[in-house]
């Protein structure tokens, strides 16, 4: 392996490193991490705390959930979130950019979608515009 792609390897951003920066930041230092009290917040605890230290498998999905909650509910302000610097710039919308599909993959998931799509333009509408579903109707298609 040459120089360059190690490099590269060792400076990409995962979501735990993205995780244990953002804590960093948060708490002012690296040896403040590990005395943290986000656990025993007075609204909720920190949804970022168990992975702290820069340990476990953290979702992506998760760093959405506290991107929202930072941008007070509102997904249109994930979206165009200002903040350059914030560690979790790249997985606020729940994707992960170090993961590339292949074409197959991609098709796959374009084909799920699609039929996704049919399924729900399928459904009946109520006076309300929303869907209604029966008890048996809950599950998507196979």
């Amino acid at each position: 392996m040459s120089d360059k792609a190690t490099e590269s390897r060792r400076k990409r951003q995962t979501p735990r490193r993205a995780i244990h920066k953002h804590c960093i930041d948060c708490v002012g230092s690296a040896p403040a991490v590990r005395d943290c009290q986000g656990d025993e917040l007075v609204d909720s605890p920190c949804l970022l705390f168990p992975y702290r230290m820069g340990e476990g498998r953290p979702s992506v999905k998760l760093i959405r959930r506290f991107c929202l909650y930072c941008m007070g509910g509102s997904w249109k302000l994930v979206k165009v979130c200002p903040s350059r610097t914030c560690p979790f710039l790249h997985y606020r919308l729940g994707k992960n950019p170090n993961i590339q599909l292949s074409d197959i993959q991609r098709q796959h998931k374009r084909d799920l979608v699609a039929a996704a799509r049919r399924y729900q333009l399928k459904q009946p509408k109520t006076a309300s515009g929303t869907e209604s579903f029966s008890q048996d109707q809950r599950t998507a298609p196979v």
